[in-house]
């Protein structure tokens, strides 16, 4: 395998990988057998026709010039015979990669229909076939449902087929059955470089368009029995977006950490970055940027470009093929004595955040952009002052409301701004937490559902779902389900539903906005509506100069304001990531549904559309400045 200008395992000096193919050697054996797996060797059955199999056969001949294959209906149709789920093809040649389901169009015409499809045609029709296939090899597949009534569970109900198998040489002669080996070595595709991006293998390295995809086309699409061969990597001209962690935990990475794009022919092309997943204990991420070092620029009261997570961005591929992107921390926060600044910390406004004497945030003069600990869970979050004239968090909540979380001393956190109950996982000493049933140690199944409101999605896997320490990755509707999120926590935070987000404040009867919220105390969810007052979506959005329209979505996913396309959760699933955000407001639109800011690359919906309560939304919270 050539590189063709691309090279393996990163590694420059690597252009070529060799891997060795050895052609099978030749068997004893001139006739073989196909089957059914209720079907043995003899020809005889032995138990019923199986149920939700995918059995693909190839079977090759040593100089063989014609393959004959005699095929012969085993049993007896009854209801058990082949529906619309069963399928049967053979094809000439080796085709090991063909299954019967997907590839049967393609397959012979044999047994009555014209699509190789079903087992032998209807019932007790075409019970055998025989037949030459001009080739020295021959595929055999079938695919069986899983759908069979109690009838065919009985012993030697139902069919089979059974096939015998023989080739001849040019001369006549029987041929004999060989096997192929695999390819010896290990596979490597070679890297994307800056400029080029892997497609795929061809013979001539000039080609625009490979011949082959993947290994399995090698080895089934070509003759490797001829001699060396040389396959040479076809690739395309590639813009590549390549996001660094630039000092991030080890522990973290980014699901995708290349972005492609491929239209070089035109100069300007927007892009829609990606939410990073990075973390750096410690520190809040701010956003991306080209220079690595932007963050101490900006403290320094310069002015370097810094993009939000998932801002859309113009790119001119034609000027450059790669861009890499840094993620962009801010220092925790600390006072002059050097402590440590918390969301809780005692007049924050008015004593640290907005003292232009304190030269430990020497960014207040180019938008108050620091970083903050919440001492709740010691989860450090990048703050920014924004158009509104408030404070808000720029990144989405993380909190796990279900854990019960306690200072070195011992003392409880308290886990909630001013929650209705405190929030546990302790059956025993919370049997009224409007988190649990109060009848019972199970989800939602005593008939009162009430209890059942207070719940959301907790972006990790470590809390062990038992009787005494139930795990509180829930869906929203009362059914377990995996909550390893994991690869998205930095990226898109936690998933609340509202219930959870006012901390059991809200109920279903609410129809008006609520006090006490997942907020640290003196911070609070937006409210929600039409309502143009500070504190407001819809305020932010007016002092941001928007109404509805994709430039004002792109003003939200900007720096410093950072909103992500977070999606939302549902039932079991999230819905939506990367091309839509959903967060919620301390607003309820009526007693089964709450205001919250919906926005997507063409509209934006500023705290007045509304979802319902059960609903897993994102969390932002905001300190009114003062």
């Amino acid at each position: 395998f050539d590189g063709n200008g691309l090279y393996f395992n990163d590694d420059e000096g690597q252009t070529t990988n060799v891997m060795q193919y050895t052609p099978g050697a030749v068997l004893s054996k001139t006739v073989a057998y196909s089957h059914t797996l209720n079907v043995s060797d003899n020809g005889a059955q032995e138990g019923i026709y199986p149920t939700s199999s995918n059995q693909t056969f190839v079977y090759k001949f040593d100089n063989a010039e014609t393959v004959h294959v005699d095929f012969v209906k085993i049993g007896a149709d009854g209801t058990c015979g082949p529906d619309s789920d069963d399928y049967f093809s053979f094809w000439s040649g080796s085709h090991l990669d063909y299954t019967a389901k997907a590839n049967y169009s393609e397959g012979i015409q044999a047994f009555g229909n014209t699509t190789g499809k079903y087992v032998f045609g209807s019932y007790g029709n075409q019970s055998n076939l025989e037949t030459d296939v001009n080739s020295d090899a021959v595929t055999i597949a079938y695919t069986t449902s899983a759908n069979r009534g109690s009838y065919c569970g009985n012993a030697n109900h139902g069919y089979g087929y059974y096939a015998t198998i023989t080739a001849k040489d040019v001369e006549g002669n029987d041929a004999h059955l060989i096997g192929n080996d695999p390819m010896k070595g290990v596979y490597l595709t070679p890297s994307t470089n800056d400029a080029r991006r892997f497609l795929g293998w061809s013979t001539n390295p000039d080609d625009t368009q490979p011949m082959y995809y993947s290994l399995d086309d090698v080895i089934f699409g070509m003759d490797l029995t001829g001699g060396n061969v040389t396959l040479y990597a076809i690739s395309e001209p590639a813009f590549v977006i390549s996001y660094d962690g630039n000092g991030a935990d080890t522990t973290t990475t980014m699901t995708s950490i290349e972005q492609y794009t491929t239209d070089l022919e035109t100069t300007a092309q927007q892009v829609d970055l990606l939410a990073s997943n990075f973390q750096k204990e410690g520190y809040g991420f701010v956003g991306w940027s080209t220079d690595s070092d932007a963050w101490d620029k900006f403290v320094a009261g310069e002015n370097p470009t810094i993009y939000g997570p998932n801002q859309t961005i113009t790119v001119d591929p034609t000027a450059s093929t790669k861009l890499t992107l840094y993620a962009i921390w801010a220092d925790l926060a600390t006072d002059k004595n050097g402590e440590e600044l918390t969301f809780q910390t005692e007049n924050l406004l008015t004593t640290q955040l907005s003292d232009n004497e304190n030269d430990t945030l020497a960014n207040k003069d180019n938008g108050y952009v620091t970083a903050l600990k919440d001492e709740r869970d010691g989860e450090v979050y990048a703050v920014a002052k924004l158009a509104d004239g408030n404070y808000w968090m720029i990144e989405n909540l993380r909190l796990d409301d279900s854990a019960t979380l306690t200072k070195d001393d011992g003392e409880t956190k308290g886990n909630t701004n001013h929650p209705s109950l405190p929030l546990t996982n302790n059956y025993t000493e919370q049997t009224t937490s409007n988190k649990l049933s109060a009848t019972s140690n199970t989800w939602c199944t005593d008939g009162n559902s009430a209890p059942c409101y207070d719940q959301s999605i907790i972006n990790t896997n470590n809390v062990a779902n038992t009787t005494t320490n139930p795990s509180f990755s829930q869906d929203f509707t009362g059914n377990s389900h995996n909550g390893n999120l994991d690869t998205n926590l930095y990226s898109y935070g936690n998933y609340y539903n509202w219930y959870s987000a006012t901390a059991g404040n809200g109920k279903q009867e609410t129809t008006s906005t609520v006090s006490g919220d997942l907020c640290p105390a003196g911070w609070q969810l937006p409210v929600g509506s039409s309502n143009n007052t500070s504190g407001s979506f819809y305020y932010l959005n007016q002092q941001m100069g928007g109404n509805t329209s994709s430039t004002d979505s792109n003003n939200w996913r900007s720096f410093p304001n950072n909103f992500v396309y977070s999606g939302d959760w549902y039932g079991s699933s999230a819905n939506s990531r990367g091309y839509s955000g959903y967060y919620w407001s301390s607003t309820a639109y009526g007693t089964s549904s709450a205001y919250n800011l919906y926005f997507d690359d063409g509209n934006v919906n500023p705290g007045t559309s509304n979802g319902s309560k059960n609903g897993g939304y994102s969390v932002r919270c905001l300190a009114p400045a003062e």
